[in-house]
């Protein structure tokens, strides 16, 4: 496959090549913005070869080809960036938004600055004059701020003396801390667009540096969705410095493990929006006659009987509605967006066609919320959306849906909301002012852009899934210059992706992790079992056995190591492991189940299946025990005995496919062909099998060993084969 351009510059440090590609890009394109800077690098480019063919020795050579590449790399991104715009339409739009208003960018500080102090001097005039003057001064302001983040989203590559311009405004202690929120944000969409070293060195600054905690947490989330990959790194020191610089401290580590955390509970938002419309929401309206105590009359006539003489059922249903609530509570605590489910329905207002107020600050002021809020129900929405936990942009859906209904709604209802007594729970309110709730917010203000707005496949999704693997694009621990300072919290996350049964993510990152050099036990142990989960038995054993001869977490690593023995059917390894364990009394009964069948596949029947009726003895209702006996009495000559546990585990539909295979192996056996095939065909319904004969003929041949116990021939092998294919 021919190179991009972007491999050229970053892997292969190819500056005449990548020359010669953007002059044939630009022209096919009709692209002029960089022609200059474009002919002046093909003519230093051939001054300095004009020189080395000469025999000419410059000492100075290497640092100007390194500068030459880096030019090239800007002026690749500006092509880009200029490619991008005429196709994609909101980058078109804001294109011509920033035209239109003329922002200056050299004049940004002292406009902000001017603001800052125009409305300090209007809050000094008094009654209607000072409303007046301060909606004016906000409406122009917040025009004038619509038209800076077009601008920046748009804006190519910064110089080093633009990106100190940016930084000075956005470290600056007088401009008004919702406009410096929002320009970080501006920079975060346009790095999502077209990378900028400069752009992004500003957001890792302003991280560094600022006190404004809301300020510093949308910078390390533009940090961390926009970060470089490796080419970036190797050609600009300062960016890998930056990155070293991060992750050497215990503190920032710290924040950004929470950050990969709270990025993955957004993947699973639409997981956790489903639990809570098919079973929390439910339980919620099912005892909705289990009244707010806060919301009673202080009578007992609207009391229900099973209140006033107690009733066990009530009881119940209040418990239900307890463990709910407490369970909305621990997802909202551990960062899952419990509201995103009713607030998704919420973004068709005219306030959200415009890009820029997906990533607004929430402020009263705000024009388009001033307009909402006018008359005497205003005072009554502004409380309620102060005490709700909601991110910036669903307060803004708030107001306007709220507004819109308000005085449709019951007459108790608005008394009631004018009165300030309607609230969410006490314990359902969060620590606003800590970081990891502004964090979250903010993320959870970026999910809704990249899941609801109409054109958000014109930015890269960093909440997107990588098509090589299906990983989630925002594991950025994984990246290549974080991975090995941060094994420690590598780990951890690796930990949670593994509860959430996500063994791909977690294969990725113990990698990136190992390549490193930053290896551990603790990785070798994720990275061993996530082999286990994704099929690669070879790779898991062989890993489990070195971690098990370094004499580290010795026991987990003998386990896993006689996981992966089954799994190749090493069944000599399994016993010999297991019988180890079990003398130091670290076997599990998942580790019996496996030494048993180990047992039996090896010839040993009598012991494993008594060893397995002493676990089913102890755990009558464990259905891998009944797996494990069935398979043994097959092993057993004793189909039959087999064929009555297997029918119990697929009857109701909640087996394995497994179950369904071995269960047309017992029929099989006992000679019941048809009741065999028709069961085989469900096991290839079950595992979606495209190629029926081919699925099933890998089946019969790593089962070859029960098929040769009972004289089942080849042709026979065929004839189901084929029976099962005709049927379908």
């Amino acid at each position: 496959m021919a190179s991009t351009i972007n491999d050229t510059i970053l892997a292969e440090r190819n500056v005449p090549r990548a020359l010669r590609m953007l002059r044939q890009r630009m022209d096919e394109l009709a692209i002029a913005e960089g022609e200059e800077e474009l002919e002046r690098l093909e003519s230093e480019y051939g001054l300095m070869a004009n020189c080395f063919l000469s025999d000419m020795c410059d000492p100075k050579a290497a640092r100007i080809y390194d500068r030459m590449l880096k030019r090239t790399y800007r002026l690749y991104n500006n092509v880009r960036l200029a490619s991008v715009m005429r196709k994609r339409r909101t980058l078109a739009q804001a294109q011509n938004i920033a035209t239109s208003r003329r922002i200056r960018q050299e004049a940004v500080l002292g406009e902000l600055e001017s603001f800052v102090q125009d409305v300090a001097m209007c809050s000094l005039q008094s009654g209607e004059m000072r409303e007046t003057s301060l909606a004016k001064l906000y409406v122009n302001h917040q025009r004038y701020m619509e038209g800076l983040f077009n601008s920046l989203l748009v804006m190519g590559q910064w110089t080093e003396e633009s990106a100190e311009a940016y930084k000075s405004l956005l470290l600056s202690p007088v401009i008004d801390h919702t406009d410096a929120q929002l320009i970080v944000s501006a920079l975060t969409m346009a790095l999502l667009v077209v990378f900028d070293v400069n752009k992004w060195l500003t957001l890792v600054a302003v991280y560094e540096q600022s006190d404004d905690v809301a300020l510093r947490q949308r910078a390390i989330v533009g940090i961390v969705l926009t970060m470089p990959d490796e080419g970036v790194v190797r050609l600009f020191p300062n960016v890998g410095e930056a990155l070293l610089r991060l992750s050497s401290s215990v503190q920032v580590r710290r924040e950004l493990m929470e950050v990969q955390m709270q990025m993955l509970y957004c993947e699973r938002t639409e997981v956790d929006s489903r639990e809570i419309q098919t079973d929390i929401i439910p339980t919620f309206v099912k005892n909705s006659r289990l009244k707010n105590w806060r919301m009673e009359s202080d009578g007992c006539e609207d009391s229900s009987i099973d209140e006033i003489l107690g009733n066990d059922e009530a009881d119940s249903n209040m418990a239900e509605i307890e463990e709910k609530m407490n369970r909305m509570m621990e997802m909202q605590r551990k960062g899952s967006d419990i509201y995103f489910g009713g607030f998704s329905h919420m973004k068709r207002f005219a306030f959200f066609s415009e890009i820029s107020n997906w990533f607004a600050p929430f402020y009263a002021d705000h024009p388009d919320v001033t307009n909402a809020l006018k008359g005497e129900n205003g005072p009554a929405i502004k409380r309620m959306v102060g005490r709700g936990p909601f991110c910036d942009s669903d307060k803004y859906s708030f107001v306007f849906a709220v507004a819109s209904i308000f005085d449709r709604l019951p007459a108790d209802a608005q008394e009631m909301l004018k009165g300030g007594n309607a609230s969410l729970p006490e314990n359902m309110t969060a620590e606003t002012d800590t970081p990891a709730y502004m964090r979250r917010m903010y993320l959870q203000d970026l999910y809704r852009f990249f899941k609801l707005f109409p054109n958000h496949n014109d930015f890269r999704n960093p909440f997107g899934k990588m098509a090589k693997d299906g990983v989630a694009d925002c594991l950025f621990i994984a990246n290549a210059s974080l991975a090995g300072s941060m094994a420690h919290e590598a780990v951890e996350i690796g930990r949670l992706l593994f509860r959430w049964r996500q063994y791909e993510a977690v294969r990725v990152l113990a990698e990136s992790v190992v390549r490193t050099g930053a290896e551990s036990a603790d990785i070798s142990l994720l990275l061993g079992n996530a082999y286990l989960r994704t099929g690669n038995y070879d790779a898991s054993y062989e890993l489990f056995s070195r971690v098990v001869a370094k004499n580290e977490k010795r026991e987990q690593a003998m386990a896993g190591l006689a996981e992966a023995a089954f799994m190749l059917r090493r069944y000599d390894d399994v016993t010999a492991i297991c019988n180890r364990l079990e003398t130091v009394g670290c076997i599990s009964k998942r580790l019996t189940i496996y030494m048993s069948l180990a047992l039996i596949n090896s010839g040993e029947v009598s012991e494993g299946m008594n060893r397995l009726y002493r676990l089913d003895y102890e755990n009558d209702s464990d259905r891998n025990v009944k797996r494990a006996i069935a398979w043994g009495h097959m092993m057993n000559h004793k189909p039959d005995e087999a064929e009555r546990i297997y029918d119990v585990l697929v009857a109701d539909g909640s087996g394995v496919a497994d179950d369904l295979l071995n269960c047309g192996y017992a029929k099989w056996l006992l000679h019941k062909n048809g009741e065999a095939s028709r069961m085989f065909g469900r096991y290839t319904a079950a595992v979606e099998a495209g190629n029926i004969s081919g699925c099933l003929a890998a089946a019969f041949a790593e089962d070859k060993n029960l098929l040769d116990k009972y004289g089942v021939g080849d042709f026979e092998k065929v004839i189901m084969r084929e029976s099962v294919y005709k049927e379908k």
